[in-house]
């Protein structure tokens, strides 16, 4: 598969789960107040943390992709209600076809005083030219 597919896999999921994506490149900073609750940014950040060589110029390694969401909290009643929606988004992603994990935990901090990004690295689709 490529990585266009798994893009597609994880966006399927992020739809899915209520989730709509920052358009124009934009990030969770700096996108329109119109995507301030559940918008994303997920992007693919290089390969995983290990890369297999072997004879012949033949290599093996998984795709790594960032996504971060955003989410509005105007007290910390909410904010706790969004930790759990978080969670239960990084559960879903773990069911996505080709997973293999998570690069590091997941983060979830404050961007503002009415504003959390939750961070995830995500691991799929293990790739070979052997």
């Amino acid at each position: 598969m490529s990585v266009s597919n798994y893009k597609t896999i994880l966006e399927a999921i992020l739809s899915s789960n209520g989730y709509r994506e920052i358009p124009e490149n934009k990030t969770v900073t700096t996108t329109a107040i119109s995507h301030n609750h559940k918008s994303y940014s997920l992007k693919w950040s290089g390969t995983g943390t290990n890369i297999e060589y072997y004879t012949s110029g033949k290599l093996a390694y998984e795709n790594a992709f960032e996504l971060v969401v955003k989410y509005k909290n105007m007290n910390s009643g909410e904010r706790d209600s969004n930790a759990q929606v978080f969670l239960d988004l990084l559960n879903s992603l773990s069911y996505a076809s080709g997973f293999l994990g998570f690069i590091d935990g997941a983060k979830f901090e404050d961007i503002d005083t009415k504003h959390t990004q939750g961070t995830i690295k995500v691991l799929i689709g293990a790739e070979s030219n052997c």
